[in-house]
């Protein structure tokens, strides 16, 4: 599948992955999704959770004209100022966490029932549907997008909302399932259509494709046990060197490249005394397990 290109703007994603295997420290890591390059990462300390654990990080990367994207926990007043005081702009999702945030913004994409004789209020709803196919499953996403709750909403910096509605038929079973998420951004309709905003809602799963199945799965962070002192920080941080690395060349998979590195073994170490490659500012081809 092509790339998803998003011109103007590079994109920041705020994640939480664990290191050591089970009940192991876990780990909050931001990365630019361009180049599966992660720049920052900081440790979740036993009493506190992602909330209190981004804020360290967004203050150690550059987040001026970039999109910050996360998931539901990272939907915070806090945050969001944290972003566009820092000249960025956010991306979130409305979930249980923010249950009014979530009710407003659901009412507003409720169908219209009109009286007799009357018709349904104008509104400013723009509608981008995508179609995809892979992995035996057929999937629909659709996403509208609205600016009217912009000055309704007590939220900061807000300037859009959105509905995202996926549809999707697996076609070995002939089994169908549907969801319905809400989110907010600061990007305003003349900053980011509704197009862009589902293209930069469809890169945030990237995340767990390009970053946390490759490190868990074909690196097995999963069944390492590491617990002396930071050996397990410090493995986490080689291994997403490594897969920095890898997205440099031209290897379909993790597996291809640890094989051919195993057969010629001076090859990686020349990585390191290269000049830096406009290729690393590419964006990650989207995928479709999510």
């Amino acid at each position: 599948m092509r790339p998803v290109i998003i011109p103007t703007r590079r994109y920041l994603l705020v994640n939480k992955a664990q290191v050591g295997g089970n009940n192991a420290q876990p780990l909050h890591a931001g990365g630019y999704l361009t180049g599966c390059m992660v720049l920052y990462q900081t440790e979740v300390e036993n009493k506190e959770n992602e909330i209190s654990a981004a804020p360290r990080l967004l203050a150690e990367v550059d987040v001026r004209g970039k999109v910050v994207i996360g998931d539901a926990m990272h939907t915070q007043r806090a945050t969001s100022m944290a972003v566009v005081e820092e000249q960025g702009d956010y991306l979130w999702i409305a979930k249980d966490n923010q249950p009014g945030l979530n009710a407003d913004i659901a009412h507003l994409f409720r169908p219209q029932h009109c009286p007799p004789a009357t018709s349904p209020l104008p509104t400013d709803f723009q509608t981008v549907t995508h179609y995809s196919y892979g992995h035996g499953r057929f999937e629909k996403r659709e996403l509208t997008a609205s600016s009217m709750l912009k000055d309704y909403l007590d939220w900061p910096f807000l300037e859009q909302v959105f509905k995202l509605e996926t549809e999707r038929l697996y076609l070995p079973t002939g089994q169908r399932s549907r969801e319905t998420h809400y989110g907010l951004t600061s990007l305003s309709s003349t900053q980011a259509c509704p197009a862009r905003l589902l293209a930069l809602k469809r890169c945030y799963w990237a995340i767990e494709n390009r970053l946390h199945y490759r490190r868990d799965v074909s690196l097995h962070e999963d069944r390492c046990r590491l617990r002396l002192g930071h050996a397990a920080r410090l493995m986490a941080i080689l291994n997403n060197l490594v897969l920095a690395l890898i997205d440099r060349l031209d290897f379909q998979t993790v597996p291809d490249a640890r094989r051919r590195f195993s057969a010629k073994p001076l090859d990686p170490l020349s990585l390191f005394f290269q000049v830096p490659s406009p290729t690393l500012l590419q964006p990650w081809p989207m995928s479709d397990d999510h």
